[in-house]
């Protein structure tokens, strides 16, 4: 299969990105492509060169009617991503044209611990569907129940007109459904024939709700709209955990029980962070 891991990041993240990338040549043995999205500064070539990256760039996401609204009214609820983490809509690149070079597109955020091979994703049935950690927990396989809702990732009250517009749009029963988090995901490069960036930038300055920035958005497009997602399972075919957001998460689990690990407690961890 012709797959493509894909990380992304400004100069602020750039360390983290390093390792990241290190660790999926490394632990996660992946010999494939890797495109690195550089957001607005250039790659040295010596990096390029010592970890075989395809360097892409983009001009920035417009969101600037949404940043206009968010200008005369921030969201009452959530940790405040949506002024100080705009660099998160960059994600939305990763659904570009430019990726249809590729069968199957892997996303790590930048940060994410490896610790097993990156092929336990390749391998995975991906047809036609984005699959992504489901972000209410994994009710079946791990402690815990499920009590999140797409209510946790939208807003409907700070600008309630969009929330309503919005709304209308939708079957109630949506705002019920399980969301996912995309720290991690990958898909079959064919759903963009039908899932367009230039549609998911529209959506993003329509409605002022999205209280967990691009991931919000996403969930929307993928969950509610299009239903192309599918949930990551708990285990891959050697019955080790694929995902966790840390291993604190899980009692009695140790970072070496999982694949890939988006904020772990591993010793050397912290290192990255200095």
């Amino acid at each position: 299969m012709n797959s493509v891991v894909v990380i992304l990041s400004d100069k602020k993240y750039f360390k983290k990105a390093e390792n990241t990338i290190n660790e999926i040549r490394t632990k996660g043995e992946w010999k494939k492509d890797i495109v690195f999205i550089s957001v607005d500064f250039d790659l040295e070539s010596s990096f390029i060169e010592k970890y075989s990256l395809i360097e892409k760039q983009f001009p920035r996401i417009d969101i600037s009617e949404l940043q206009s609204k968010l200008s005369k009214k921030r969201y009452n609820v959530g940790d405040g991503r949506e002024i100080n983490k705009i660099i998160q809509w960059e994600k939305l690149h990763v659904f570009d044209e430019y990726f249809k070079i590729w069968d199957r597109v892997i996303f790590f955020d930048a940060g994410f611990r490896i610790y097993d091979k990156i092929e336990f994703l390749e391998n995975m049935d991906c047809n036609n569907v984005l699959i992504a950690p489901n972000d209410c927990g994994y009710e079946n396989d791990r402690t815990g129940k499920k009590e999140k809702s797409m209510y946790n990732i939208i807003d409907k009250e700070t600008h309630k007109d969009d929330f309503e517009s919005f709304f209308q749009n939708i079957q109630p029963e949506d705002m019920e459904k399980d969301h996912f988090s995309n720290c991690m995901f990958m898909f079959d490069t064919k759903i963009l024939d039908k899932i367009h960036k230039s549609e998911m930038i529209k959506i993003t300055n329509q409605y002022a709700i999205w209280i967990a920035n691009e991931m919000s958005l996403m969930n929307y497009i993928f969950v509610i709209k299009y239903k192309m997602y599918k949930e990551l399972p708990s285990r891959n075919e050697n019955n080790k955990y694929l995902y966790a957001w840390s291993e604190i998460d899980l009692p009695n689990t140790h970072f070496n029980d999982y694949c890939y690990v988006k904020y772990s407690n591993n010793p050397d961890h912290l290192m990255w962070y200095i």
